[in-house]
């Protein structure tokens, strides 16, 4: 949805900056050892970064990026000490939903490390944002966004500083040129430039993931935000997963108002 911003780049997940923090904790000996401080090395990592985002961005463009990946929240440290005017958007789902979901995506394993995962997210986020001003750190209520998503946006884009536009409503209409799926490396780069004409690589949603898919054609695949995602918990997932979350995570649904059922 930000990404149909005229003013805004939020490609696919980067992930790589989780794997730069264990660089540095794992190899900083090493590292160090090549006459370099830590400031130096992750002056470096940003101006990396940047590239990725920025190169991708102005072709569009665009005067802003942003990233979207989830494990992010957890190292949001060490992305404050890359980028120190950031502003990070959290956005929180119900957890018995999260199970459901992760459920029937990847198995009931991986419901099982979501019993861990949902609050440590959460709280790392939280946390971030107590330490932060305002202007810093915001959290959307996912139930809220797809229940009224242009207040929802309209609240958000503000909050970046940024006109209402939109396009964010109609996100599935817009070709965002990433989801490159089984291109070779050539056309991969030409698409992500944008020289590459064709069918649209937008990813058709599941499911759980508060859109619905609308073929009208090969070229554009138009999504509307639905509700049938909200609420999916109620359903059969495993009794002793939710004894678990009550017991890790009774408190926080309860702060967050996920208590009642």
């Amino acid at each position: 949805m930000l990404d149909s911003h005229p003013s805004i780049s939020c490609g696919p997940e980067t992930l790589f900056l989780e794997q730069m923090v264990k660089a540095e904790q794992n190899n900083w000996k090493r590292l160090s050892a090549f006459g370099i401080s830590q400031a130096m090395w992750r002056a470096r990592i940003r101006e990396l970064f940047v590239w990725v985002h920025s190169q991708h961005a102005e072709r569009q463009g665009k005067s802003r990026w942003a990233d979207k990946s989830p494990g992010y929240t957890l190292i949001l440290d060490y992305i404050d000490s890359l980028f120190p005017d950031c502003q990070v958007v959290q956005v929180i789902r119900d957890p018995r939903d999260v199970l459901d979901s992760w459920s029937r995506r990847w198995g009931p394993r991986r419901a099982h490390q979501a019993v861990r995962s949902w609050p440590e997210h959460v709280r790392a986020g939280r946390a971030f944002g107590r330490r932060h001003p305002g202007d810093r750190y915001t959290e959307i209520r996912y139930e809220r966004l797809v229940n009224d998503p242009e207040t929802t946006m309209r609240g958000l884009l503000d909050w970046l500083d940024e006109p209402w536009d939109q396009n964010v409503l109609h996100f599935g209409d817009l070709d965002h040129g990433y989801g490159s799926g089984s291109l070779d490396d050539e056309q991969s780069i030409a698409r992500w430039r944008g020289e590459l004409p064709g069918e649209s690589m937008i990813q058709t949603p599941r499911q759980d993931s508060g859109t619905e898919p609308n073929h009208r054609d090969d070229r554009h695949r138009s999504s509307e935000i639905f509700t049938s995602s909200i609420g999916v918990g109620k359903g059969p997932i495993n009794t002793v997963y939710l004894t678990e979350l009550r017991l890790k995570s009774g408190r926080l649904m309860r702060d967050l108002g996920y208590s009642r059922w």
